[in-house]
């Protein structure tokens, strides 16, 4: 549900075929610069040893902050995809993986949104030469089922790149009806800036005209469906993006401000070791404090509603790999620090060697509903472990180390560790000394592990892999931090995250 808490892109812009992979030489070059990458796992706690390095962490437990939204994480899809999303609400395990996960946020949009998909109301009537996809009734009708049986709410986007408010409204109508209090937010068009570059606007194409556009499409949706909150502008990854993101809090004042990122560029052919580098954490720390900033000023949320590691749809042994995995740890971090009320991952169903957090393996898989958790999954359910908690300030002494680290209060009085160690292959492991309450009685570590960096399969998280229906849980005996008299001492691999769990007595 859309708050105004106070919770709170080189992605380079996606290309209009988000499939398009890279030469597979790329794809080579990546694999040859991880697969020497040693096996990521540590099965039995040990103490220290002169080989760790060391890192005193604090953590303040007398300034809680708002606690991190219920449905911080969430999936984001192309419009055009709704109605195969929408149709595993009765088959196969996509109920299950999303109850896994939830309550969380469905977005649908991406450039389809504006290039492809009609809204025809009725179905019967013949969609304009333009689409290649209509999107009808019935659609949000079965995507409002999936909504009830998974308890995840839905951020849907009408076409602005066609122009047409009236449809839009209608639109908006229908999906308040089916969706009622699932539908979060309308999003009107995606990626607006770029419209030139999709072919849907002659340049130029300024915030001026894009304000007056929304504007005729706000008074046309309010007047078919007054209770529908509006979200934008869904600008585009990237600090050239930012002005309209600022202009849209400033004229809009949208209930929620929306805004894309990929951690890197698809024309950078990046490799694994460079997702999970240091000039990529530096980059996207810069570019969330930026967006939270302008949320802060202007007192509206502000929502990563479309995000993942590599832009184009990602990378095949790059965007598929237990490293992506790290990012995806690192990111969600980062935007728990900056902060922001949540982040939906950009996926394709039907593309497991792309970006998808969840994706089916064949296109008979595909048919029958059984969809498989990628490595970015097992990320997703790491973060879910801490929603809900209170952030607490941390600091760390560890200069130049390539760490993300992030604390929180349960509400069982409880305190949550993040600790993704993204330090390179052949580094020392480090040893991470956390403050001990008086009233602490032991510390569990639930570890995210895989055979190398360059893994697409064999992820867990503590010590489990996702069930083929979809569920998931960690062994019943998770391994436990060495306890001293004033500290909480748990080693951590280099490439490798966990969550630290520090229990209170009688919770």
């Amino acid at each position: 549900m859309i708050t105004a808490v106070s919770f709170g892109a080189h992605g380079g812009r996606r290309r209009r075929h988000p499939l398009r992979w890279l030469p597979l030489a790329a794809v080579l070059l990546g694999c040859l610069l991880t697969a020497g990458a040693a096996p990521i796992s540590r099965a039995n706690e040990a103490p220290a040893h002169s080989g760790e390095g060391q890192v005193e962490v604090s953590i303040d437990t007398s300034a809680p902050g708002a606690p991190v939204p219920s449905d911080f994480l969430g999936l984001s899809y192309e419009v055009k995809y709704l109605p195969q999303v929408a149709s595993f609400a009765h088959r196969g395990n996509l109920v299950s993986l999303l109850r896994s996960l939830g309550p969380g946020v469905l977005r649908f949009g991406g450039v389809t949104a504006d290039t492809q998909v009609a809204w025809l109301d009725p179905a019967s009537i013949p969609a304009p030469s333009w689409a290649s996809t209509a999107l009808v009734p019935q659609d949000l009708y079965e995507l409002g089922t999936l909504a009830r049986e998974t308890g995840w709410r839905v951020l849907l986007t009408v076409n602005l790149g066609h122009f047409d408010p009236a449809a839009a409204a209608d639109e908006a109508r229908v999906a308040a009806d089916a969706l009622g209090h699932s539908l979060e937010a309308i999003e009107i068009g995606n990626e607006p800036r770029a419209f030139v570059l999709d072919h849907l606007q002659s340049p130029p194409y300024l915030f001026s005209t894009y304000y007056a556009e929304v504007g005729a499409y706000i008074e046309a949706i309010h007047a078919a469906a007054p209770e529908v909150a509006i979200a934008g502008p869904d600008s585009a990854s990237g600090t050239a993006n930012v002005p309209w993101t600022r202009a849209e809090a400033v004229d809009v004042h949208p209930a929620l401000l929306t805004s894309h990122f990929y951690g890197t560029s698809c024309s950078s052919m990046p490799t694994v070791p460079f997702l999970v580098s240091r000039r990529v954490q530096t980059h996207e720390e810069h570019e969330l404090r930026v967006l939270a900033g302008i949320g802060r000023r202007y007192h509206i949320p502000v929502r990563l509603d479309e995000t993942n590691n590599i832009s184009c749809g990602g990378t095949p042994g790059v965007s598929d790999t237990y490293g992506a995995a790290l990012w995806a740890v690192g990111l969600l971090t980062r935007a728990l620090h900056a902060p922001i009320v949540g982040v939906n991952f950009h996926g394709f169903l039907s593309v497991p060697t792309g970006y998808s957090p969840l994706a089916a393996l064949t296109p008979a898989d595909l048919a029958e509903g059984a969809i498989s958790a990628r490595p970015e999954w097992y990320a997703l359910l790491l973060a879910h472990e801490v929603e809900g908690d209170s952030p607490l300030p941390v600091q760390i002494r560890a200069q130049g180390q390539n760490l993300a680290i992030w604390a929180g209060r349960s509400s069982r009085g409880d305190v949550h560790v993040i600790i993704d160690n993204e330090q390179p292959p052949g580094s020392r492991p480090l040893l991470f000394n956390l403050p001990r309450a008086p009233e602490t009685r032991a510390a569990s570590i639930l570890r995210l592990t895989a055979p190398s960096l360059s893994a697409t399969s064999g992820v867990t998280l503590g010590g489990n892999a996702v069930a083929a229906d979809g569920s998931w849980r960690p062994v019943s005996d998770l391994p436990h931090a060495k306890l001293s008299s004033s500290s909480v001492s748990v080693v951590v691999d280099p490439q490798s995250a966990a969550l630290v769990t520090i229990e209170r007595s009688g919770s």
